[in-house]
């Protein structure tokens, strides 16, 4: 509220498991929510296993806007960094900007790096599910989306989510903010 301060953020401890994580579109990742800070963040799944910064980049674009061809990426005015944290414990990396919040979040298969995630979307996908699987579990708009990808296709694009196949499996799934997805 207005002429408030934070003072303090009440510390929780930290989740450890993903087990009971649930991935929902427009919204988040159990209670990491996209535009969330750095600390908060870190508040709710503790401090990340590893951690790499970034400073943003945009398309350079001329005095009308336009975009300059050949097309070269120049620092963000005004400059902001990406951060990617990395929670291998939890099968879960997340892009967080200076400037707007969290606004990825990344949810990955096993790998000698980190366990996998073992949480599940709020339609109830998991890593490990079959493509016959994910589908069964889509909402009627999202089926007729996907169904029109063919076999080869190694990822499913849906409003906010996005799900890695690799033979014939969903090894990642992807949140973003609706409708920002790249």
């Amino acid at each position: 509220p207005a002429n408030y301060e934070v003072v303090r953020i009440e510390s929780r401890d930290p989740i450890i498991a993903s087990e009971n994580l649930v991935a929902t579109r427009g919204e988040g990742l159990g209670p990491v929510r996209f535009g969330m800070s750095l600390n908060e963040v870190v508040n709710y799944l503790g401090e990340p296993d590893a951690v790499e910064s970034k400073p943003a980049l945009e398309a350079d674009v001329d005095d009308k806007g336009q975009l300059k061809l050949p097309m070269k990426l120049v620092p963000a005015n005004p400059p902001y960094n990406f951060v990617l944290m990395h929670y291998r414990s939890l099968g879960v990396r997340i892009d967080i900007s200076s400037l707007d919040g969290v606004q990825w979040i990344r949810c990955d298969e096993k790998t000698p790096f980190h366990k996998q995630f073992a949480g599940q979307t709020s339609e109830g996908i998991q890593i490990g599910m079959s493509k016959k699987e994910v589908l069964s579990l889509l909402e009627p708009e999202q089926k007729s989306a996907a169904e029109k990808w063919q076999p080869a296709d190694a990822r499913w694009l849906l409003n906010g989510m996005d799900i890695e196949f690799k033979n014939d499996r969903c090894v990642g799934i992807s949140l973003g903010i609706a409708n920002n997805l790249h």
